[in-house]
């Protein structure tokens, strides 16, 4: 059973049973509301309202849970966890559906809306939770019996802690994780690989990774060892990946860490990004929504500068560039066009204050960010986000990640439109100033939220239109 396949089943549960809850709420509604002229079969049958109201009910829900974040990680569930997720997933639907039907209803008393309340929450929430509980037993019996379960590398030290590698791999039956190899911080351990494959040295980690299509990497390399954990675990931040290490004495994480077990041993999980999943699909949300309504409302704009780039300058209007967007994977950026056709005839190179490669126009359309317009467009396929670090060329991350490894944390996420280093450092005119402006977007990283994107898109329009902060 792979994770879109169980993804659908889960789907198609909470369908059903949004799909069940409505036709018992909504005769047990109309039995109380309309109990003298009310006829169970014919009235029911006949009532558009019914079929209308199924048609949303069944959106509703199906939209809370995917905000929720509820389908994102289809193998990370738990009968108890389960429970918790669905009752306030339901009490909070519940109240909304509330507020936008129930409340409506002429009754004779305003116990009935306790009633109503009640009863639409205890048949949603019973026939959600039984439905998501039949599959997640199915799911953890096969977790149990090691037929489902995470790729995972495992990253080791030294030969002292063998006796518990050996440990870990002769019980990742019972684990979400299945073992598909090992890679090495300093030389190989001699006998592990009797278990699993030696994949080489931790240089070569991001490609072990994308060879073996990893989603998860245990690190295990002992206690009071001379290891640049910082070092480690900001070049594991950088891969796509769920990270999981044995407690280190260090507390450079103690913020950013959740706790599980592996074969009742403590693990320390390193989220992704700050971000909860629920926020993260917000986020894709309002970049949709604002994306399509900043589109129709530059629409006139869009099309003077079209006709401006045009008419004063030969070559196209468009300008596109490979660009390196999440998880390495690159991606054409969309921008008016602001140089000459010829401007990198001798080169890759960034742009600098007086450039003569910039148009007159272009001057214009840069100082202004009218420039970046088009990029919504990239946000609308995927590709970008409308907050998120600046995307770069590999030309300059080759350079920069030589003594920067860090840069690399700034692909866990979409590349923005706008950021929190554009507005408080601006345009960067060469390496050194990327490697500047990059802790403003390592800081955003850290900090990722709700709050902080409206921040940042309040902060750029002060930049634009009040000619505020950098340039």
């Amino acid at each position: 059973m792979n994770k879109k396949k169980l993804r659908k089943q889960y789907i198609l549960t909470d369908i059903s049973s949004a799909l069940v809850s409505w036709c018992l709420f909504f005769y047990f509604r109309e039995s109380i509301v309309e109990k003298e002229n009310f006829y169970i079969n014919e009235q029911i049958l006949n009532d558009l309202n019914f079929y209308i109201g199924l048609v949303l009910y069944i959106t509703f829900w199906q939209l809370l849970h995917y905000l929720s974040g509820y389908y994102n990680n289809p193998y990370q569930k738990a009968r108890l966890k389960e429970l918790w997720i669905t009752f306030n997933t339901a009490l909070v639907g519940t109240i909304v559906v509330f507020f936008l039907i129930i409340i409506n209803d002429k009754v004779e008393n305003y116990q009935t809306y306790y009633v109503l309340l009640y009863i639409l929450f205890a048949i949603h929430f019973t026939l959600t939770y039984i439905f998501r509980l039949m599959i997640t037993a199915q799911v953890i019996n096969k977790i149990n019996k090691g037929k489902i379960g995470y790729p995972t590398i495992l990253v080791c030290s030294t030969q002292n802690n063998l006796s518990y590698y050996y440990k870990i791999l002769q019980n990742h039956h019972k684990t979400k994780s299945k073992f598909l190899g090992y890679v090495t911080i300093d030389k190989n351990i001699e006998g592990l690989e009797n278990y699993i494959p030696f994949h080489g040295n931790f240089e070569q980690i991001t490609k072990v990774v994308q060879k073996h299509h990893i989603e998860e990497i245990l690190v295990a390399v002992g206690d009071k060892q001379d290891f640049d954990y910082k070092k480690i675990i900001s070049r594991l931040k950088a891969i796509n990946v769920m990270i999981k290490i044995i407690p280190a004495p260090s507390d450079y994480f103690a913020n950013h860490v959740s706790i599980s077990t592996l074969n009742n041993d403590p693990l320390m999980e390193i989220p992704n990004i700050a971000m909860s999943d629920w926020e993260t699909n917000i986020k894709r949300l309002y970049d949709v929504v604002l994306s399509t309504f900043a589109i129709f409302l530059l629409l006139p704009v869009f099309l003077v500068v079209s006709a401006a780039i045009k008419l004063l300058t030969k070559g196209p209007v468009f300008f596109f560039q490979e660009r390196v967007g999440k998880n390495g994977k690159p991606f054409k950026i969309y921008k008016f066009r602001t140089m000459y056709t010829d401007a990198e005839k001798n080169g890759p190179a960034l742009a600098s204050i007086n450039d003569p490669r910039i148009t007159p126009i272009g001057r214009i359309l840069r100082n202004t960010r009218i420039d970046e317009i088009p990029q919504f467009f990239n946000v609308l396929k995927g590709d970008m986000a409308i907050v998120g670090p600046r995307p770069e060329r590999q030309f300059y991350i080759d350079q920069i990640v030589i003594t920067n490894p860090e840069y690399l944390r700034l692909q866990k996420i979409k590349p923005g439109i706008t950021s929190l280093g554009q507005v408080k450092f601006g345009y960067a005119k060469n390496i050194n100033e990327i490697i500047k402006r990059m802790h403003y977007e390592l800081l955003y990283i850290e900090n990722m939220s709700i709050y902080m994107d409206i921040k940042i898109m309040i902060l750029t329009v002060a930049v634009v239109f009040l000619r505020k902060g950098a340039a």
